[in-house]
C-alpha cells in the first residue's frame, strides 16, 4: 500500500529537458505535480529552457499536473499531454519563446472527465500551427488538439 496522503511534487526542467517516455501525476487525490521550465547558467551564458516532450505527460484522476514555462523558454511537445480524469495546467509566464508553447505539432487530450487549461498559445507573429488556445477550460471528454 502506498501513501494515502496527497503528496506535492516539483521537478526543475532547467536548461534543455527531453522526455521520450512517461511523466505520470498519479498519486493519491489532491496530489500536486509541479514540472518547471527555465532558463540556466553555463559557464557564465544564459542558456534559455527548453522542453521538448516527444512522449507523454499525464495526469491522472484526482491530480494536478501543471507545466509552468518561465522567462526565456518554451514547452515543444510533439508528444501528447493528457488529462486523463485529472486536471493538466500550462501556465506561460512573461518574456517567453513563442509565447510558452512551440508551434509544433502535438497532442492536447482530455479523457475520463479531465481538465486541461492554458494560459500559454502561440502567437500569429509565428508560422506553423498552434497547438493550445489561450485561456481556455475544456471539461470535457475526449477532445484532441493537434
Amino acid at each position: 500500500p502506498g501513501n494515502a496522503t496527497a503528496e506535492t511534487s516539483l521537478v526543475s526542467l532547467a536548461g534543455v529537458s527531453i522526455n521520450e517516455g512517461t511523466i505520470l501525476a498519479n498519486g493519491p487525490a489532491g496530489s500536486s505535480f509541479t514540472l518547471a521550465i527555465t532558463g540556466t547558467t553555463v559557464n557564465g551564458t544564459f542558456e534559455p529552457g527548453y522542453a521538448f516532450n516527444a512522449g507523454l505527460i499525464q495526469a491522472d484522476a484526482g491530480n494536478t499536473l501543471t507545466i509552468t514555462v518561465g522567462g526565456t523558454s518554451e514547452l515543444m511537445n510533439t508528444g501528447t499531454v493528457l488529462a486523463d480524469g485529472g486536471t493538466v495546467r500550462i501556465l506561460a509566464g512573461s518574456s517567453v519563446i513563442a509565447d510558452g508553447v512551440a508551434p509544433v505539432r502535438g497532442f492536447y487530450e482530455i479523457a475520463g472527465g479531465g481538465t486541461l487549461e492554458t494560459n500559454a498559445a502561440c502567437g500569429s507573429r509565428y508560422s506553423g500551427c498552434c497547438a493550445v488556445s489561450p485561456r481556455k477550460s475544456f471539461p470535457a471528454s475526449p477532445v484532441n488538439f493537434k
